[in-house]
């Protein structure tokens, strides 16, 4: 399925699916195969998930945006949960109420005109920045970071800005 103005495609035997406005690009996918939208280029995603960018200085798309949000949300469970089954169909046990979020490796590209200027910050959960995250490539039109959630950035939100 693709909507009639191409910012929404649903592949459901690939269990993919992306959303690639000028303010917001995302994809939700189980497999770990590259994907470029308009601004967002993801090489690797090793977990399943869904990986988005929104631009949030006004109505900036995200080519000139200095303030994104990123969120990157894995599969989460409560800690000591199984199931019957590997397809998580039936529950044995619901665990003991903890949630744990899967976690994982992303390396992405953003467009963007302050590429030389911005900066990435994992975010706690109430919102401050929790630490910086350098980039692995910088050009005058677009920036690359690397980051893994299972150690370091435990967070699903990050912010990028220009300092």
């Amino acid at each position: 399925f693709e909507s009639s103005t191409g910012e929404l495609f649903m592949d459901p035997g690939r269990k993919f699916l992306s959303v690639n406005t000028s303010r917001m690009q995302g994809v939700c996918m189980t497999d770990n195969k590259p994907v470029n939208l308009n601004e967002l280029k993801i090489d690797k995603m090793s977990t399943a998930g869904c990986l988005a960018v929104v631009a949030m200085d006004g109505m900036k798309p995200l080519k000139h945006a200095g303030r994104i949000v990123l969120v990157y949300s894995t599969q989460a469970l409560n800690n000591e949960m199984s199931f019957t089954s590997r397809d998580m169909s039936r529950v044995v046990h619901y665990g003991n109420g903890q949630a744990v979020m899967a976690g994982g490796e992303i390396l992405f590209s953003l467009k963007n005109s302050n590429a030389s200027f911005l900066h990435l910050y994992a975010l706690d959960l109430s919102g401050k920045r929790h630490k910086e995250i350098l980039p692995v490539a910088v050009d005058p039109h677009s920036i690359s970071f690397r980051i893994h959630t299972d150690r370091g950035a435990r967070s699903p939100f990050f912010e990028v800005n220009v300092r």
